[in-house]
């Protein structure tokens, strides 16, 4: 009964952000978090006026008052809770993370949402991103990409490198306590990935890793299949003519 009581407080306490957080990212998509952090603020500090005005409109007009369950100091709490949950959740779901991968053999500095990232040659570096057409700006020249959903998605500058996606296979019986040792080869399978922009369904980037860790639903499987993404090695030297 208690956390059920717990649970309904919780629900009513979450619904006014929720419909707050939604209602701002569905009117105005780009509308800066720490905008919609201050509404979520203001929203709070006016229940905490109400819970107060009501409480004082109570206490004076009845010396032996009972504080009501609404009126009891964790009431603020479960807003407090609820707003900072509400907040987080709305946010993530109007964006999704971009991986910027830097096939030259210079730095590249990137502009995107108002940060400033430098990713070194040869390297690549992970952000966050809203969903819908994006301006990013590359070393001084502006673009627009178009994030549709929130899947895994890597910007290649300049479509420098060619990925190519395939399957790598885990062998069970060497699994212990939930870790799978890379005992591992790859499949035949092999999708060529090319472009500035790309979507992948990889687990994992660039390399796969020695051990995965698997849930316990498929400890019984003697093989685990994940979905790696890879660069292909340039062809030839000549190639790095087109990197700087």
């Amino acid at each position: 009964m208690h956390k059920l009581k717990f649970a309904l407080k919780f629900i009513i306490a979450i619904i006014p952000f929720s419909l707050l957080g939604s209602t701002l990212y569905s009117l105005f998509p780009k509308i800066p978090h720490t905008v919609v952090m201050i509404l979520y603020a203001a929203l709070f500090a006016f229940f905490v006026y109400l819970f107060y005005k009501k409480k004082k409109k109570i206490r004076e007009s009845d010396e032996n008052y009972v504080i009501p369950e609404y009126l009891k100091p964790s009431t603020l709490a479960y807003l407090l809770i609820a707003a900072i949950m509400s907040f987080f959740f709305t946010s993530s779901t109007v964006g999704t993370s971009l991986v910027i991968d830097n096939g030259k053999s210079v730095p590249v500095d990137i502009s995107i949402e108002n940060k400033k990232i430098t990713i070194p040659p040869n390297s690549f570096k992970q952000t966050s991103i809203r969903l819908g057409s994006q301006k990013i700006t590359v070393q001084g020249v502006e673009k627009t990409i178009n994030i549709p959903n929130k899947a895994k998605w890597i910007f290649n500058i300049d479509s420098i490198y060619t990925y190519y996606e395939t399957s790598v296979d885990y062998s069970s019986h060497l699994f212990k306590n939930g870790i799978a040792d890379s005992s591992y080869f790859k499949k035949d399978n092999i999708k060529v990935l090319k472009g500035e922009l790309i979507k992948s369904d990889a687990e994992y980037l660039f390399e796969a890793p020695e051990t995965i860790t698997i849930d316990k639903s498929k400890k019984n499987q003697k093989i685990v299949s994940v979905k790696i993404l890879y660069r292909m090695p340039f062809a030839s030297t000549n190639d790095s003519t087109n990197r700087h």
